[in-house]
């Protein structure tokens, strides 16, 4: 049995799921584009934060070049895994009401049942 996956890669995979039929539900190529660049902001919000997410846990675990981290560079490893984890959540709701505008509801109901 597979570990539970966080909620950011469910996120993350859904969208990008959702990116790839993309042309499939929506028929109007401008929407269709807009719709794709909105995803594809997900895309590097959630890329972004795991990239950070990543550094700061190679600090926090001592594993950088820096070596042993205090007890503050602990501290704000794990700050900066909050606030990358944030910031790419913040982006997520963000692009899901923008492409509320962009697709018409029919649209944007096929696009969620998209796991």
């Amino acid at each position: 049995m597979r570990p539970p996956s966080r909620p950011a890669t469910r996120i993350y995979d859904r969208s990008m799921a959702q990116l790839g039929v993309i042309d499939l539900v929506v028929l109007d190529r401008a929407r269709a584009e807009r719709a794709e660049a909105l995803l594809e902001q997900v895309e590097q919000a959630f890329v972004t934060a795991e990239t950070l997410r990543r550094k700061a846990a190679e600090t926090a675990l001592g594993l950088s070049d820096a070596g042993e981290p205090t007890d503050e560079e602990i501290r704000s490893s794990f700050r900066t895994m909050d606030e990358a984890a944030s910031r790419a959540f913040q982006r997520y709701v963000a692009v899901q009401l923008e492409l509320r505008q962009v697709l018409t509801r029919r649209e944007f109901e096929k696009l969620k049942e998209v796991r």
